[in-house]
């Protein structure tokens, strides 16, 4: 006889289990998972060929291209910021802001926006990335320097250490800050100050107007670094332009260890200064070599050891008004000693 439907359980005891189809798996969970098919070896290799893993149809997204980031090497000061951009290599096409996730290296060095605007926090070096927002590579880097405000500021340097003007004339002076690289953008602001301003003004573009005839001095400090300051002499004569001549008499000059010798330079004025001459006629003496002799502001040469040591004598009125003067320090002369 043949019994119709679900098969008996095994007796107690029976090594004997029927094979039961079961198109379910039941997991650990309880829930109930379907058993895939088996595909066809060759509808496994046309789906392989379209780019799908398995009987889904799945879309494949190509991975973007190469970026390169833009600037490629961004310097900044602390609380400057710049705009970055992403563009595919070779074709240099911008990419859209949403398929670009940015990051910074260290992340307290600086903080990016999701549309690429950088802004330095801190100072410091590092890297910038630029990432594939739906799938996190990296696609391009790119450093980043960091300076603290005013503290790559070297100097500032003016176009001329003296200028000599007229009353009522008004003249452009120039000048330029050094920085510890030159590829780092600065605050390249200059304030501008006259010591005696009766003398001479300067308004905030650096055009310095005389006023009176007399001798000030022109002050130029950074504002990124106060420190970083410089002077320019400025004279206001009568007339313009003023024929001077220096001299030293004799250029070189000796004296013996234990001696002291007093130098003398004379300034011709061809043309009226309209000062008092004690002020137009004023020099003042420097060495090269304090070393071996010195120099105070009367010219009197004080020896130290034997040598030759090089001077320098400067119009106080007129700083670009130099000459030079040569000091010979000897050893005294003992022959007559017993």
């Amino acid at each position: 006889m043949v019994r119709v439907g679900p098969p008996l359980p095994p007796e107690r005891g029976s090594l004997h289990r029927p094979r039961v189809h079961r198109p379910h798996l039941l997991g650990r969970s309880g829930r109930v998972a379907a058993r895939r098919p088996a595909l066809d070896p060759a509808c496994g290799a046309l789906l392989a060929a379209l780019g799908c893993s398995d009987g889904a149809a799945r879309a494949t997204v190509a991975p973007l291209a190469t970026v390169r980031i833009e600037p490629d090497a961004p310097a900044l000061i602390v609380g400057q910021g710049t705009q970055l951009t992403a563009r595919t290599l070779p074709d240099l096409m911008r990419l859209d802001e949403a398929a670009v996730r940015w990051r910074v290296l260290p992340d307290s060095l600086a903080s990016v926006s999701a549309s690429g605007r950088l802004s330095a926090r801190a100072p410091g070096r590092g890297v910038i990335e630029a990432r594939d927002s739906a799938g996190g590579a990296v696609l391009g880097t790119a450093s980043l320097a960091v300076a603290e405000r005013g503290a790559c500021i070297l100097a500032v340097v003016p176009a001329a250490r003296a200028a000599t003007l007229r009353p009522g004339e008004v003249r452009a002076l120039g000048w330029r800050i050094t920085t510890c690289d030159p590829g780092l953008a600065v605050d390249s602001t200059v304030l501008a100050s006259v010591a005696d301003t009766a003398v001479a003004s300067v308004d905030a573009a650096g055009r310095v107007t005389a006023r009176a005839v007399g001798v000030t001095s022109l002050v130029l400090r950074a504002a990124g670094s106060p420190r970083a300051a410089a002077a320019v002499h400025l004279a206001v004569v009568c007339s313009t332009p003023v024929r001077a001549s220096l001299v030293v008499d004799p250029p070189m000059s000796g004296v013996v260890i234990g001696d002291s010798l007093r130098l003398r330079a004379t300034l011709r004025v061809d043309s009226p200064t309209c000062l008092p001459d004690a002020v137009t006629r004023a020099v003042r003496y420097a060495t090269a070599d304090s070393g071996l002799v010195s120099l105070g502001d009367a010219g009197v040469a004080r020896r130290r050891r034997a040598g030759v040591a090089p001077g320098e004598v400067t119009s106080v009125l007129f700083p670009n008004l130099v000459t030079t003067a040569s000091v010979v320090v000897r050893e005294p002369d003992v022959r007559g000693a017993p």
